[in-house]
């Protein structure tokens, strides 16, 4: 337990077309739908597919992926794959993620859905919260520009801006706190992705993100926290290749304020004896 809380706390701020978690904790994770359009029907479910208003509670080990387009966004849950566990047991079925319909009507999702909500009116500027609860990665890599029918193809899925910001724990001798990092800040390149690790399978020790997004009709701004040693950066352009950003490298050594503090105190000690030696030799020679 010590180890995980001498990890730095790191801050994620950013503006991004494309999110992906995978929830470890589904009592935070619940998302809220109105009026969506879902890409395949809900079996056993009295709901009509193009009208979808309820609350997602996504499985354990689901994966979420949020997109944004113009005056739209999408929710996408995968599930895990993982069997369920009834009375201790193994059921034989995979776990799947519910959607709660108004009136308390529960209903199964299948293994793979979208949900997609569009902007109604043209005045109309929402502001809607989607959470995040599990390791994460924000952005796709810049890619080559595709030709559509009609002329080239939107790049989609980018990171458009964003920075993390990086606390230490000062804790030599006492209980960690935090503080903050000289220089600590970093400028995350448009076009880049940040990620916790591999969450294409179900993570196994990844550290979660926890935050917020919030939607109001261009990009998803997201605004996370969590306690890691480090981050994988994707830069623009560069496919599977990452530079590892050493978060606890930075936070070392003279960042500490309690260590800081302790060196003064032996620096003054050594300078003080250095003085009291230098005294005595030259009271010994008169």
């Amino acid at each position: 337990r010590r180890g995980v809380d001498r990890a730095p706390y790191v801050v994620i701020e950013a503006k991004t077309e494309l999110v992906r978690f995978r929830v470890v904790r589904p009592t935070i994770a619940k998302i809220g739908l109105l009026k969506a359009k879902a890409n395949a029907e809900i079996p056993g479910c009295a709901v009509a597919k193009d009208d979808v208003t309820g609350l997602l509670e996504p499985e354990v080990h689901s994966l979420v992926t949020y997109r944004s387009r113009s005056r739209s966004y999408s929710v996408e849950i995968e599930s895990s794959g993982l069997v369920a566990i009834g009375d201790g047991r193994p059921t034989g079925e995979a776990k799947k993620s519910r959607l709660i319909l108004p009136g308390g009507t529960e209903c199964l999702l299948p293994a793979s859905v979208r949900f997609t909500t569009v902007l109604r009116g043209e005045n109309e500027t929402p502001s809607v919260d989607l959470p995040i609860a599990g390791p994460a990665e924000i952005g796709a890599e810049l890619g080559p520009v595709s030709m559509g029918e009609d002329g080239p193809l939107p790049l989609s899925g980018l990171l458009r801006e964003g920075k993390v910001r990086i606390f230490g724990r000062a804790g030599f001798w006492s209980a960690p706190a935090l503080h903050t990092v000289a220089d600590s800040e970093m400028i995350l390149p448009a076009g880049a992705r940040l990620s916790s690790g591999n969450i294409d399978s179900v993570p196994d020790g990844l550290p979660p993100w926890y935050g917020l997004i919030t939607f109001r009709g261009d990009y998803l701004t997201v605004s996370a926290s969590t306690v890691s040693a480090e981050l994988l950066l994707f830069g623009p352009g560069v496919t599977g290749d990452a530079e590892r950003l050493g978060l606890r490298m930075i936070t070392r050594l003279l960042n500490d304020p309690g260590l800081a503090l302790l060196l003064v105190g032996l620096a003054s000690f050594a300078f003080v004896f250095q003085t009291l030696a230098a005294i005595a030799q030259l009271a010994d020679r008169r």
